[in-house]
């Protein structure tokens, strides 16, 4: 599933993020579908956003929209209801909306987090959907193959085979850790089942 896909399966979202570069993305990116789905669509402090980007779809703000709320910074400002809301204010909380953190992992490439996890970068305005490394691909059929390892062992095993050093390795370890695709207590590794990742 992509992560626009996934946003767009959900009643209502709220989507905690520190970059204008997302925000931006993700509203646009929604608000493109829904408009191409023939829904009027409504984006709530949309002054802020037309500033950074040409929309490809009018906004229309009437009973029957459906409403984006974009970067919004105070409670206040919340509209009754919204189909997404974007914020950096991670105090803000709602009932009964799916809650998406977004992290940035690399150079443009973020991570979102929710029930599900994506990986996405920001090409050209649109929200591209990120493959699995190599390197990513590498320890997860280790693990796959051999099970629990050290840290070590997979990284005299993968270093060579990926023609990069250890600690690259150790890295890369780390990271799918914090996305939830492996887990590492001590110096022990393995797959986490209940990981939240979508490749």
């Amino acid at each position: 599933m992509k992560f626009i896909d996934f946003i767009l399966g959900q009643r209502a979202s709220v989507i905690y993020s520190y970059y204008k570069l997302v925000n931006t993305a993700v509203v646009v990116n929604v608000g493109k579908a829904l408009h191409d789905k023939g829904e009027k669509v409504c984006i709530v402090n949309g002054d802020n956003l037309s500033k950074n980007v040409d929309l490809e779809f009018p906004i229309q703000c009437d009973e029957t929209s459906t409403v984006l709320a974009y970067e919004i910074e105070d409670k206040a400002l919340v509209p009754n209801r919204f189909f997404i809301l974007t914020t950096f204010d991670r105090r803000l909380k709602f009932k009964n909306v799916t809650e998406i953190s977004v992290d940035k992992i690399g150079q443009n490439l973020y991570f979102a987090s929710s029930e599900e996890g994506f990986r996405f970068r920001i090409l050209n305005g649109n929200i591209v959907d990120a493959e699995l490394s190599s390197i990513e691909n590498e320890v997860l059929s280790f693990l796959g193959e051999f099970g629990t390892s050290t840290i070590k062992e997979i990284c005299d095993v993968l270093s060579p085979r990926a023609k990069t050093s250890r600690d690259e390795i150790r890295q890369v370890l780390f990271r799918m850790k914090k996305m939830g695709m492996i887990r590492i207590e001590g110096n022990r590794v393995s797959i986490d089942n209940n990981g939240r990742l979508h490749g």
